[in-house]
């Protein structure tokens, strides 16, 4: 099999493999990272304003 070139440069099979895993570690930091996200997002939304210390819409 002949080298793939990536970036204009061959790289091992070895050299992709390695390239791979460190692009999945990416993708689960980054999942995770949206995961803490929309969880933050969902509890600021769905929470008391009284208890963030805000002041409620209705009291305006």
């Amino acid at each position: 099999m002949a080298p793939v070139q990536v970036d204009g440069r061959p790289m091992s099979a070895e050299e992709l493999e390695r390239e791979n895993r460190a692009l999945r570690r990416q993708v689960q930091y980054l999942e995770g990272q949206r995961e803490t996200l929309s969880l933050n997002r969902a509890s600021f939304f769905c929470a008391d304003p009284k208890k963030q210390g805000l002041k409620s819409s209705s009291a305006v």
